[in-house]
């Protein structure tokens, strides 16, 4: 009869019936979680089941029609659920909406090594820590705003399994937002240590 936990917690955008990805995965003790999402995404419906039969959820801040209206940069979108005991827990899913003009990245992901700085929206050159044995060499930008393009300068093609000569290699590639607003220029260079971690 105390028990304010949820059995399940999803966040469906408006008009979908697939629920977003929650970080980390729902369960039912943890109380706090991230979500991004598209630049055009609105709104979203709250699917929450309480975990006791006579407990009662109660997403905040709705709209007539029962949704939650995500703004460009993070929304929190809260469920307050109150146990029959008169007890009561909330859950928060801090929604991130990048605008149609974002140029940033949400990560690099790499074959092997380490890429530093961290990614942030503030940093257009990165460094990646790579064994000096290592042959070959894979980069996978991802745009924050999975909309947003991504153009290869140099090489001028994905670099999958690129084979790593001697000296410097640099990896150059070009994202533009969604709405063709602005483009900004990255580029990573690799750089040879003996652990690959610096």
């Amino acid at each position: 009869m105390d028990d304010s936990t949820l059995k399940a917690l999803a966040l469906v955008p408006r008009g979908s019936k697939e629920p977003l990805a929650l970080v980390p995965p729902f369960a039912r003790h943890t109380k706090a979680y991230t979500c991004m999402v598209q630049s055009d995404l609105e709104a979203v419906a709250v699917q929450a089941v309480c975990n006791e039969p006579d407990a009662f959820s109660q997403p905040q801040n709705t709209s007539s029609d029962g949704s939650i209206a995500i703004k460009e940069g993070a929304n929190n979108v809260e469920v307050k659920v109150d146990a029959p005991d008169g007890s009561s827990s909330r859950y928060i899913v801090q929604v991130y909406r990048p605008s149609a003009s974002d140029t940033s990245l949400k990560e690099v992901a790499v074959s092997a090594g380490t890429i530093v700085p961290p990614i942030s929206r503030s940093e257009t050159r990165y460094t990646v820590l790579i064994d000096p044995t290592l042959a070959k060499l894979t980069v996978n930008p991802v745009p924050l705003n999975a909309k947003s393009r991504i153009k290869w300068v140099c090489p001028a093609s994905p670099p999958v399994d690129t084979v790593l000569h001697i000296g410097d290699t640099a990896f150059q590639f070009d994202v533009t937002s969604a709405n063709g607003s602005s483009t900004v220029s990255y580029t990573i260079t690799r750089a040879k240590t003996r652990s690959g971690r610096g």
